[in-house]
């Protein structure tokens, strides 16, 4: 039976069977191969965004200076994604194996050229699979129009809380409820059940309790390839936390992320600090060799567990099983 037509089946009997199966499917997935890098490509369009998450660094970084408000420019991004095509050709990396995603500090929909952009990711990866997450906000039927007709695999929407007072609370806009009925009117104009869409609520008790209901809302209005999430609520503004890393950063063997002025990073969370010299590769520009020596210099001191800057990283303190999983393959050489 097909993955998702189970997790939509047991998600009706509410979080605990949701959960179940979300488990077990991690158990058994196989996971992409280790022997080329990078498969997940990540780039930041914008940095304009239409939320005030509490749990996102963006206002801070903003207010303090750190990083600017505004878009890539679209000759960068496609130079970016040329650079990108050149990188995985240089890796062997083959075109089922990418997947490209907008994403950064700003909401992809207030891109002004993000449909170009994707389908020129479709036209330089052709058998690649393109993601996008948005929370919803800006889309429009304009949009939605685009969305449905885009060569877009999963459209991702980051509902993030149930109740819409939580949601207004957390994400500092009174929009929940346009969300939700964006949502159902992308839900009605896509074709043959595709884009796929993910809703995603993080797994905090306050969804947890909710749950039943909004997925008895959802899940009749799915198609076979729809989904409700319950990811971990991962809060990037915390910076601290009780002990060290015990084990490498997954994304290191698997992600490549470009900021809006062309710099990369080895992980998504590279744009949600300062720009950080002992993290940054470098620019999109500089030779890979020069990107990928100082990447391997990150990975071989973090399987060391030296994690320098990478030490308090929510990542690395929310995704445990993921990361000592990927740890695992890469001290046994296995692809």
């Amino acid at each position: 039976m097909h993955v998702p037509s189970i997790v939509k089946r047991l998600a009706l009997g509410g979080y605990r069977r949701h959960k179940l199966l979300e488990w077990v499917y991690q158990r058994v997935h196989r996971p992409r191969p280790l022997k080329h890098y990078p498969t997940e490509l990540n780039v930041e369009l914008t940095t304009i965004c239409n939320a005030r998450c509490t749990f996102c660094t963006r206002e801070k970084l903003m207010r303090s200076g750190a990083r600017k408000p505004g878009h890539m420019d679209e000759a960068l991004a496609r130079h970016v994604l040329d650079r990108l095509l050149a990188l995985t050709r240089h890796q062997g990396v083959g075109d089922s194996d990418v997947q490209f995603t907008p994403v950064g500090l700003g909401e992809p929909l207030h891109y002004p050229a993000l449909f170009d952009v994707i389908a020129y990711a479709r036209e330089l990866w052709p058998a690649g699979e393109i993601r996008i997450n948005t929370n919803g906000i800006a889309l429009d039927e304009r949009r939605a129009r685009l969305l449905a007709d885009s060569p877009v695999h999963t459209a991702t929407f980051s509902l993030c809380f149930i109740d819409p007072g939580d949601h207004r609370e957390k994400l500092g806009v009174d929009a929940h409820e346009r969300i939700c009925e964006n949502i159902e009117r992308f839900l009605r104009l896509r074709s043959d059940g595709r884009p796929a869409v993910t809703i995603h609520v993080f797994d905090l008790p306050e969804n947890r309790a909710r749950y039943s209901a909004f997925a008895k809302r959802w899940l009749p209005h799915f198609g076979r390839h729809d989904l409700l999430a319950l990811p971990r609520y991962v809060p990037m503004t915390t910076r601290a936390h009780n002990g060290g890393p015990t084990c490498p950063c997954g994304q290191l063997w698997t992600t490549v992320m470009v900021d809006i002025e062309g710099y990369v990073y080895p992980c998504c969370a590279g744009v949600w600090i300062a720009r950080d010299p002992d993290l940054c590769l470098g620019h999109i520009d500089e030779p890979f060799e020069v990107l990928l020596a100082k990447l391997e210099g990150i990975r071989q001191a973090q399987l060391r567990g030296e994690y320098g800057t990478c030490a308090n990283c929510a990542y690395l303190y929310s995704f445990v099983t993921e990361n000592r999983r990927t740890a695992r393959r890469v001290r046994r050489g296995s692809t």
